[in-house]
């Protein structure tokens, strides 16, 4: 056997025996922790001397099960090979015979009965005699569990020795507790003290080269595996073994693992019992606290840790490695682990650990219908919502939920239990309405918890349900800011939530927390503006301010402060940490971003962004806010020109509710964009009617999210009534501020078409300007201008216009920007038909239709070919096989119809 760094040892061995050859009796006494090398080391000196032949070697291995028998390691010493037969009979015959001792009752220091000195003489008799043809090597491992009427022999025997040659050689393990006997025996003057350190740096690579690991590696390895071991024999073995297996890759495996227990079961009762506590409580090792845990005292479970450090089973006070705490949690039984759990958690409380740290346990222990354990459960769910641990404290007022026996209190926990998981399911909160509104007028919430109910109903759209708790309840309207924060939000979103039939007080009260101006319920004052004026650093995304900072950024846009509105949103989405845990945070910042991104003329950002708000929640979940994701998907789509795409949304069901709300207004406007870019003005005209309708109901006027005057008109100027369009367009010029740039923009684009040709170019130029930052709404605006300039003869400035109004579309990711009302020779990705006297599409070249095109919208010869650089003459002769192929005789004949066409170009 090759033993690393126990050559000195085997040498005082060695030297000892010499001794003993010439007549001096010797006891050696080897002490190390557990699993350092001491039955090696026993085993490789005992082998020496029966491979020389040099004496006669009686050896037994103790155990803690066979030490309550009396003689019982003599008897096991006799078995041993090349005991003469004789003697083995004889000391059978000799112990039989022996005086019953009542083990158990034999003191330390007791003298022995005459009866018992007898046999102990013959004993030493018969050592004696064996002694005498050869040299007589007792090897014990383990003494510490010797029977004790052994062990007085065995010390009987050291003091009256002489002259025989005999060599006692012990191993015992360190923190074993001192014993009389043993310390009678171990005091004699010829007993050597041999104490086993653990391996170094340089015995662990011994180790990992016997394994084949090459030097390079043993190198790199040899520090970390000493760290990972402690330098014990055994886990180093062990190791070694699954780095080899690994292929010299560091990776603790199952040869560690099991190691970890065969030296843990090597350990006593009450240090595998620290452990186990230890693996349970898992935390650094407090010797009072896991010493309450197993009612012993605190400076048996010090002993006890001492003993696991020393065994490298703990790096101070933590397991040396988690597959080592998880080696020992797999020693206890289902029983024991709950049953420690929860000693843990009334110990741990008792110590007054934080919140989470209990509640961890109490949740591992099973059922604890104690008042305190339900009070600590509640106090980590609060806890770890502030940090943003949702699923933790969700677990936490589960188990609380369940455990409280109170009727009295468990409304108030299944209160902040929805409130949790409407951070991450609001489908499954609603769910809990009907409890929370049995509990509520049962008189079993209090205001934080009224409010979480209210703010409930408010986003299911049940406004007259949450008005009714607010009249029984005024006082909730002058509850604390954190208590109020929740319904921040439907003072921006519900602006006319004041007026449902709710007394002047209250009213009152509701504005003012709501930072209302006296008597203004517009979407503007209801906002928060002064937390979009701090930094990103310094806004705090929780519970106390997420409702604010959605409010502010809906404000922001509504403000045409759209560069703050895209910072502030980005920078929260892009930290994480901001909103972890909360799906529900996260889908509703991704939801205003798209309404950002449409507004900032970035459809496909829009579309992705929506889309991922809608992948977080489903729809029951979204509220009456689905109506949010679902029109930025709506205008993005139309904006694309993915029609078809945006068509598969009109399925979704916006909850009726929502129609009476400001996100209602957005859908439905949404949704008139949508019919409008399809060239169906007149069911757009109706939902910008019930825009129209909402807004005046609700007191809501904001034209940067929901511009239906705007849109209105763009409908009329579709069929044609350009007066109606004018007055809508003047009607909303009058109410703008000089600071909405943007939506002046938008007016001055629409009223110049809705003018004369002559006039449009200089309006058109106005309002390009007025939309910078915006390049869809741009090339919109470019493309319109290309085509009045085109009208106005002037093709070489329209060709150059229309081309800028391209490139600006395509780098906002939309199709190319065509005419708003005409002027197919600008469109990209979709086309303008000659249809046949029979409806069908004329067969017509590339050529053909392009000049036939124009010309159904009234061009003149010379205008068309000035706009496609080709000869009048090549134009007449174009139109005479167009009137040819269709059979008619002059250019009013020509039918002209937009369709997509996917199959061949222009």
């Amino acid at each position: 056997m090759n033993l690393a760094e126990r050559s000195t040892e085997l040498a005082v061995l060695n030297s000892l025996f010499i001794e003993c050859l010439q007549g001096k009796e010797q006891i050696a006494w080897i002490t190390g922790p557990v699993a350092t090398g001491k039955s090696a080391l026993l085993n490789e000196f005992s082998e020496r001397i029966l491979k020389r032949r040099d004496g006669l070697t009686l050896e037994a291995t103790c155990t803690r099960f066979e030490c309550q028998f009396e003689f019982d390691l003599i008897r096991r010493l006799f078995q041993s090979d090349g005991v003469p037969q004789i003697y083995v009979e004889q000391v059978s015959v000799l112990l039989d015979k022996a005086p019953l001792a009542n083990i158990e009752q034999l003191q330390d220091g007791d003298v022995v009965s005459l009866e018992m000195k007898c046999i102990f003489d013959e004993l030493r008799a018969i050592f004696i005699y064996l002694a005498e043809a050869l040299p007589l090597v007792i090897c014990v491992d383990d003494i510490q569990y010797a029977d004790k009427i052994s062990l007085r022999f065995l010390a009987y025997l050291a003091r009256h020795a002489r002259p025989g040659r005999v060599f006692i050689v012990l191993t015992e393990r360190t923190g074993s507790g001192e014993s009389w006997d043993l310390t009678d025996l171990f005091r004699q003057p010829n007993c050597h003290h041999i104490q086993l350190a653990p391996l170094s740096a340089i015995g662990v690579a011994t180790v990992l080269a016997r394994h084949g690991i090459s030097k390079n590696r043993i190198d790199d390895l040899a520090p970390r595996v000493h760290e990972l071991t402690g330098g014990n024999p055994h886990l180093v073995q062990a190791l070694a073994e699954d780095i080899a297996e690994a292929s010299g890759q560091l990776a603790p495996g199952n040869a560690y693992t099991l190691s970890a227990l065969t030296i843990l079961n090597r350990c006593d009762p009450p240090d595998i019992a620290t452990a186990q506590a230890l693996a349970i409580v898992n935390e650094p090792a407090d010797a009072t606290v896991l010493g309450q845990i197993l009612d012993r005292t605190t400076e048996a479970a010090k002993r006890s840790l001492g003993i696991l450090d020393a065994a490298a089973l703990l790096d101070g006070p933590l397991f040396r490695h988690e597959s080592i705490r998880e080696a020992v949690l797999s020693t206890i039984t289902t029983d024991e682990y709950a049953a420690l759990h929860r000693r843990a958690a009334y110990t741990l409380s008792i110590h007054e650990r934080p919140a989470g740290v209990i509640a961890a346990h109490i949740i591992e222990a099973g059922r604890i219908r104690d008042p305190w354990a339900v009070s600590i459960l509640c106090d980590a769910a609060e806890d770890s919502l502030r940090d943003g641990e949702v699923h933790s404290a969700i677990r936490y007022l589960h188990r609380a939920y369940q455990d409280c026996d109170d009727e009295s209190v468990r409304p108030t926990i299944l209160a902040d239990l929805v409130r949790g998981m409407w951070r991450i399911d609001p489908a499954a909160a609603v769910n809990h309405i009907p409890d929370l509104l049995n509990a509520l007028r049962g008189g079993h919430l209090g205001g934080r918890q009224a409010v979480i109910l209210t703010n409930l109903l408010l986003w299911q759209g049940q406004v007259r349900e949450a008005v009714e708790i607010l009249n029984a309840r005024t006082s909730l309207l002058t509850e604390s800011h954190a208590a109020v924060e929740p319904l921040r939000w439907a003072a921006g979103f519900l602006p006319g939530l004041a007026d449902h039939q709710m007394p002047g007080k209250a009213v009152a009260q509701w504005r003012l927390s709501q930072n209302h101006a006296p008597g203004d319920t517009s979407l503007r004052s209801a906002m928060v503006p002064h937390i979009a004026d701090q930094t990103t650093q310094e806004i705090q995304l929780d519970e106390s301010t997420i409702s604010s900072l959605l409010v502010a950024l809906v404000h922001l846009i509504g403000s045409e402060q759209l560069i703050r509105a895209e910072q502030l949103c980005q920078a929260l989405l892009a930290d994480k940490e901001r909103y972890r845990g909360s799906p529900t945070w996260e889908a509703l910042l991704l939801a205003v971003h798209a309404l950002i991104k449409i507004r900032t003329g970035d459809p496909a950002g829009a579309v992705a962004d929506a889309r991922r708000a809608m992948a977080l929640l489903n729809a029951k979940g979204w509220g009456i806010a689905l109506g949010v994701p679902l029109a930025c998907l709506l205008l993005g789509y139309s904006e694309l020109g993915e029609h078809q795409h945006a068509a598969a949304l009109l399925r979704a069901r916006v909850p009726e509710p929502a129609k009476e709300t400001p996100i209602g207004a957005l859908y439905l406007h949404a949704r008139g964009r949508y019919y409008l870019s399809t060239g169906r003005p007149h069911p757009a005209l109706h939902d910008f009617g019930v825009c129209e309708e909402v807004s005046a109901r609700l007191r809501f006027d904001v034209p940067m999210l929901v511009p239906w005057r705007i849109d209105t008109a763009w409908a009329y100027l579709k069929i044609g009534d350009n007066a109606k369009a004018k007055e809508l367009l003047t009607a909303q010029m009058e109410k703008l501020g000089e600071e909405q740039v943007w939506t002046r923009g938008l007016c001055t684009h629409a009223m110049a078409l809705a003018s004369p040709v002559q006039q449009r170019a200089p309006a058109l130029r106005r309002a390009t300007g007025m939309l910078s930052g915006n390049k869809l709404a741009q090339a919109q605006v470019l493309a319109d201008l290309s085509h009045t300039l085109s009208q106005l003869g002037e093709a070489r400035h329209a060709g150059i216009t229309a081309r800028q109004a391209k490139s600006l579309a395509l780098n906002a990711g939309a199709p190319a920007a065509r005419p708003s009302l005409c002027g197919p020779e600008f469109a990209v990705g979709a086309d303008f038909v000659i249809l046949s006297k029979d409806g069908s599409v004329a067969d017509l070249t590339d050529a053909e239709l392009r000049v036939a095109v124009l010309a159904a919208q009234g061009y003149t010869n010379q205008q068309i070919s000035r706009r496609f650089y080709i000869t009048v003459s090549t134009v007449e002769q174009h139109l005479t096989k167009v009137y040819r192929k269709l059979k008619v005789r002059r250019r009013s004949d020509l039918r002209l119809e937009h369709r997509e066409r996917h199959g061949r170009g222009r």
